[in-house]
């Protein structure tokens, strides 16, 4: 799974009480959102756990060979676990709100995982 980090404290959450284990930063599909944990979460153990609907900036692996500019609009690749500039078969999930160069591993954008059908 792909490793997702809020860079501040602005962001809308829901909790989340599943039969599956996450680690911080993975990401998961609830109720037509796409999500990401806060924390680890044991399944066995915790009753639920804070995830991540919308950010206003977070760190997420991008695409290799990719370079995007601010004010990219950014997709979530499920089958790879990156963020890529293809619309077609991807969920748009923000916007680039920092240049990301082409050997660049992360990006920086805003995550509106609400957004999709």
């Amino acid at each position: 799974m792909a490793t997702i980090y809020a860079l501040n404290n602005t962001y809308t959450d829901i909790k989340y009480a599943g039969t599956t284990d996450l680690d911080k930063g993975d990401d998961l599909e609830i109720g037509g959102s796409l999500c990401f944990a806060l924390v680890d979460y044991d399944a066995s153990e915790d009753d639920s756990v804070t995830v991540v609907v919308a950010c206003s900036k977070v760190q997420a692996p991008k695409i290799a060979a990719t370079a995007f500019t601010a004010g990219d609009v950014v997709y979530w690749d499920a089958t790879n676990d990156e963020i890529t500039d293809a619309s077609t078969g991807n969920t748009e999930v923000g916007v680039c709100v920092e240049d990301a160069a082409l050997a660049d591993t992360v990006i920086y954008i805003t995550w509106q995982g609400y957004n999709f059908a």
